[in-house]
């Protein structure tokens, strides 16, 4: 019996990944969510909850996060593959101590179902923070094949995540036939599907630039950077009239390259080297010298960021050196992110893996950015991981209403229209340009101006609403719960 509870718990975290972005069907994300949920809820005790939760987020993360891997593995052999094994479980754990914290407040089975929902969202916003932040697998993106997207722009993709869940709430009350919350949440459905087919694309000053798709992997890029600044250089000079030219993530080497860079208007990233040692992961706006600078703020956890640099720096050029070919650099994360002015223009500019995170690029919009721009090197990345990123990137331009300008290395190259549809691309598998062409904006939305905080606050309250309505169904709960999981067995 044991074995089959593991079996189905896995089975259900696979199908959960098997409608996760890129993936055309991802929008019946709720129906495996609800079959999770009502699973989850059923387990006779909190900790047996939370083995069921923790094998389907394993499942869920390994199989979403496979590219992981497969990429490094290609690198790096067995090690790459073998390290991403405990982050996979780590993330299980989130859900796990999810579903033991649910459980434990309450034996029942409907209010666990909601709190799992409810719970799900703040369990995502908390993988958004902090230095070793990794917000992949959120649930929200996975209404990106529909117009309910658009509410994006109201509340961020957490409150898609609140919406996703809900229904997968909704649709496990339908396991022992309770049809009440059905009707209150075709009416949202409904809603948002509404909101979402009326959105039109917002009119501004018409801009133009051009966008490098470069095509060296990560380790040749570094060791023969001079053919990979060739390749830049001869792609620039493709540039029209009157357009901005944007290189991608860490186009520029080191600071001594910077002042070889084309006498014309650019974006671009630099490899910048500081005073203490430490080097940044930077953007510059450049036009016959620099004129301002952007420090990446989300440094990627154990490639840029890693704990205790400074004490463990034996332990880093160990493996550095015998993985990567060079010994640990330390990276230093920026602190604050402006956009950079060039022309009279305010450019919101972020780098790489600071698209996954919509509060940033909100900032950026807040503080007066009138386009986005992400510089961005993919050549860590397979297919899977190159879309992935992709996609995660077109709801930044739903959250803000802004236009997303992105040069990349080895990936999707292009611009993305502040109702998150690709415009004009270039992934193909030979260097090349994207012309791309946008408009200015600078209107702000809800979620430019208020962030996460409102769909945060909502889940929680929602959480304690459940709580409440369901210590009041049942008075002695509170008293007898102890009592009732003990004389409860495992299965």
């Amino acid at each position: 019996m044991p074995i089959l509870i593991a079996a189905l718990a896995l089975l259900l975290g696979a199908a959960l990944a098997g409608c996760s972005i890129p993936l055309p069907w991802s929008f019946l994300a709720p129906v495996p969510l609800a079959f999770l949920f009502a699973f989850v809820a059923a387990a006779p005790t909190p900790k047996n909850g939370a083995w069921r939760a923790f094998l389907a987020g394993f499942a869920f993360f390994t199989l979403h996060l496979m590219w992981l891997p497969e990429s490094f593995g290609a690198g790096f052999g067995p090690f790459g593959v073998v390290m991403f094994l405990p982050v996979f479980a780590l993330l299980g754990v989130f859900v796990a101590l999810l579903a033991f914290v649910t459980s434990s407040l309450t034996s029942a089975w409907w209010a666990r179902v909601w709190l799992l929902a409810f719970g799900w969202v703040l369990v995502e916003w908390l993988r958004h923070l902090g230095p070793l932040a990794f917000p992949w697998g959120t649930l929200g993106y996975t209404t990106l094949p529909t117009p309910a997207v658009q509410i994006a722009d109201l509340g961020g993709v957490l409150l898609l995540s609140l919406l996703v869940t809900s229904t997968g709430a909704t649709l496990a009350m339908l396991v022992r036939r309770e049809w009440r919350p059905l009707v209150p949440m075709t009416l949202l459905w409904l809603g948002a599907l509404g909101y979402g087919a009326s959105r039109t694309l917002p009119q501004g000053e018409p801009g133009r630039a051009l966008l490098l798709r470069t095509t060296f992997a990560q380790f040749e890029k570094v060791f023969d950077f001079d053919a990979y600044w060739n390749q830049q250089l001869a792609l620039t000079s493709q540039v029209q009239p009157g357009e901005l030219v944007v290189w991608s993530e860490t186009s520029v080497l080191s600071p001594a390259w910077i002042d070889r860079l084309p006498n014309r208007p650019m974006i671009t990233g630099v490899n910048y080297s500081n005073s203490d040692g430490s080097w940044s992961n930077s953007v510059i706006s450049w036009n016959d010298g620099v004129l301002a600078r952007g420090d990446k703020v989300k440094l990627v956890p154990f490639g840029e960021y890693s704990p205790l640099a400074r004490e463990l720096r034996p332990v880093y050029d160990f493996f550095y050196t015998r993985f990567v070919g060079a010994p640990f650099t330390v990276r230093r994360p920026g602190t604050d992110m402006r956009p950079l002015p060039l022309e009279g223009r305010a450019y919101g500019a972020y780098i790489c893996y600071e698209s996954v995170f919509g509060a940033l690029t909100a900032k950026l919009a807040r503080e007066g950015a009138e386009v986005l721009v992400n510089v961005s090197n993919d050549g860590w990345f397979n297919p899977l991981g190159v879309a992935q990123h992709f996609a995660m990137g077109r709801v930044r331009a739903i959250e803000t209403r802004r236009y997303v300008l992105r040069s990349v290395n080895l990936g999707v190259a292009g611009v993305v229209d502040p109702l998150g549809r690709p415009g004009t691309t270039f992934d193909g598998p030979s260097s090349g340009v994207v012309h791309a062409r946008f408009d200015f904006l600078s209107a702000e939305t809800p979620y430019t101006r208020f962030g996460d905080l409102p769909v945060v606050l909502l889940s929680a309250a929602l959480a304690l609403a459940t709580l409440f309505l369901a210590r009041r169904a049942s008075p002695q709960e509170s008293s007898k719960q102890r009592l009732w999981y003990r004389g409860r067995g495992e299965g």
